[in-house]
């Protein structure tokens, strides 16, 4: 009789999963479907209010800084903040993973949203990141741009995910 019980619970466990990553999937495929057909109409304006943000944090070590639309820049170097590069990716995985977790949405909504406030501050930071690398060491601002950050801003929407389930998952037993 234990067995059986043992059986169903797996079954059940299982079944959770495979809901969770196929709703995961459904959502990160969502996104790029969205980015696949409105692109430049949908993120032209968050691409420009990214690069305008990140400038204020910029403005702090930097005089003379700019904006223009996506550009950022300095008398002596400038970055252009494009699709792809803005860093939605990383928001989109956390995203996924929180609204695919099996709980109530109101045990995860507090979490949902702090935790995107707190990826998107950071990708900030990494704008400012990228800016000081192309100031001072130019020669490695590609490998910097298209491997170093990206793992690294990929790994904090893991971290994210993982404090903010702690929490909504504290929030749902009380």
């Amino acid at each position: 009789m234990e067995e059986k019980n043992t059986n169903i619970d797996l079954k059940e466990k299982r079944k959770k999963l495979l809901m969770f990553v196929g709703q995961f999937i459904a959502i990160v495929i969502a996104y790029y479907m969205i980015v696949l057909f409105l692109s430049e109409e949908l993120f032209s304006p968050y691409v420009n209010a990214t690069a305008y943000l990140s400038s204020l944090l910029i403005r702090i070590f930097y005089d003379g800084i700019t904006v223009s639309g996506n550009f950022i820049g300095s008398g002596t170097s400038y970055i252009s903040l494009s699709f792809g590069c803005e860093g939605t990716e990383p928001l989109v995985i956390f995203l996924a993973a929180m609204v695919a977790f099996p709980l109530k949405f109101k045990d995860k909504l507090i979490p949902l949203l702090s935790g995107i406030g707190i990826l998107y501050f950071l990708n900030l930071i990494r704008v400012l990141g990228l800016f000081i690398v192309n100031v001072n060491i130019p020669s490695i601002f590609v490998e910097v741009h298209e491997i170093y950050f990206p793992i690294v801003f990929i790994i904090f929407a893991f971290i994210q995910f993982f404090i903010s389930l702690k929490w909504s998952l504290k929030k749902s037993q009380k």
